[in-house]
């Protein structure tokens, strides 16, 4: 039973408009959230009104609680750790072609396999950029310390490359034509280069 029970569900809609809430069954199957109106949701308020209702969901099996899984299950991999895995792999790659032209150039012209192997071995040791991660690590501290001189707080070094693509809105709110909690994006403002 409801009272003119109106709730805000911003939290799950963006709607900044209160939803009217019935107790009529709803005669349509699979049914969005915004569509239910026979339903309270966890997360939404209650602004106008009184009801009754029943639990028929908790925890992950509520409607914000599907919301949270999915964007938990989200893979969001920086830019940064897929290109240093790609040039790992071509390093690899590299080095793996040289190792085994100059194992078979050296069988070619009868030298022995000791001194071929221990050659090629040699040869891929030192072709590999065993000071990369430290250089990588080095411009990240970089950009952090240089981040820190305008008052921004990072916590994670790999965070930096991250925030590349970021761009800053600069949001204003028209009080006279626009209801409250409601914003307005009037004008992006590109992120300052660190």
């Amino acid at each position: 039973a409801t009272n003119n029970l109106k709730v805000d569900e911003a939290s799950l809609t963006g709607e900044s408009e209160p939803v009217s809430k019935t107790p009529e069954a709803i005669q349509k199957d699979a049914l969005a959230a915004p569509e239910q109106r026979n339903m309270v949701f966890k997360g939404s308020n209650i602004v106008a009104g009184n009801g009754r209702a029943v639990v028929v969901a908790t925890g992950q099996e509520t409607v914000i609680g599907k919301i949270a899984v999915q964007i938990s299950t989200i893979d969001s991999e920086i830019p940064l750790k897929a290109n240093i895995r790609y040039l790992s792999r071509a390093i690899i790659a590299v080095v793996a072609v040289i190792s085994a032209f100059l194992f078979v150039l050296g069988l070619i012209r009868g030298q022995d396999i000791v001194t071929i192997f221990t050659t090629v071995v040699s040869l891929a040791v030192s072709i590999i950029p065993e000071g990369l991660p430290i250089v990588i690590t080095l411009v990240l501290a970089t950009g952090v310390w240089r981040m820190s001189k305008r008052n921004a707080l990072i916590k994670k070094l790999q965070a930096v490359e991250a925030l590349q693509p970021v761009q800053v809105p600069t949001l204003t709110v028209h009080w006279a034509d626009c209801p409250p909690d409601e914003v307005t994006v009037t004008v992006f403002v590109p992120l300052l280069s660190y």
